[in-house]
């Protein structure tokens, strides 16, 4: 009877150790990214799915023709993907009224779309400054780090080059509420930071040391954002709430004014 109980203890240990895998091999796959440590894992060498998609693109270039009009040159211009789209003007406007801004960030851009216009959406502009959060698509893609930063490496080039006097102030990829995003955004920090020492004129904005927890490598709970997809529950697992963007704000605030101090006030 004991040997009984004995084999089935360990049938039912054996049980839940197997249920319990599955059910967390079952939650990797559910948070957003890819798992760059994986044994095996292949990094993205062409275009990302998103490069390619129809919908996306169409979605993309209706955005683009429906940028408000720009009047006068702007002091500072906000771009790149959703971290930057989502800084809302109300933010903006009530920490820094004093500067011109103009926001032409697009939700979902990558380092390659980002290429293909930043010419005329962002450049033409000849903007004092350039707040660009870029590369966080290309990472949840699964790009080849190497490509990144060489397309990194080409859009900070061709700023310095077509607009020598324009300062880059580049956003890291900031801490969010996936595991597979946040083990390698530190590493690849790093790189992005060490490519802007080239550039004389670029400063590493680092949104860990503002937004990350204190005790463990994520966001930190007061900046979680709920969920906007009626169809979703609980908190969005790649982005910040505005609480997030008011502390940007301060932290960016005096950058702007020690470069319109250097640029107008010699």
């Amino acid at each position: 009877m004991q040997m009984k109980k004995v084999k089935f203890f360990i049938v039912f240990i054996f049980f839940i150790f197997s249920y319990c895998k599955t059910l967390g091999e079952e939650f990797d796959q559910s948070e957003p990214g890819k798992n760059y440590f994986e044994p095996g894992f292949e990094c993205k060498r062409g275009f990302l799915e998103k490069e390619t998609n129809v919908f996306y693109l169409k979605l993309r270039e209706n955005i683009r023709k429906n940028f408000p009009p720009v009047k006068e040159k702007p002091f500072l211009v906000i771009a790149g993907e959703s971290t930057s789209a989502l800084f809302e003007s109300e933010i903006y406007r009530s920490y820094f009224p004093e500067y011109n801004v103009v926001n032409r960030a697009i939700g979902g851009e990558t380092t390659i779309l980002f290429l293909t216009s930043m010419d005329e959406d962002i450049l033409a502009l000849k903007p004092d400054v350039i707040f660009l959060s870029i590369g966080g698509n290309d990472l949840l893609g699964g790009r080849c780090l190497n490509l990144i930063i060489n397309n990194l490496n080409l859009i900070f080039y061709k700023i310095s080059q077509q607009s020598p006097d324009t300062y880059i102030i580049f956003a890291s990829i900031p801490p969010v509420l996936s595991w597979k995003v946040n083990t390698i955004t530190p590493y690849f920090n790093q790189k992005i930071q060490n490519l802007l020492k080239q550039y004389p004129k670029a400063i590493y904005f680092d949104l860990w040391e503002i937004l990350s927890d204190e005790e463990v490598p994520k966001l930190r709970e007061e900046y979680y954002r709920k969920n906007t997809d009626f169809l979703s529950t609980g908190y969005d697992k790649l982005h910040f709430n505005q609480k997030g963007y008011e502390e940007i704000a301060k932290k960016l605030k005096p950058i702007l004014d020690q470069i319109y101090k250097e640029k107008y006030k010699k």
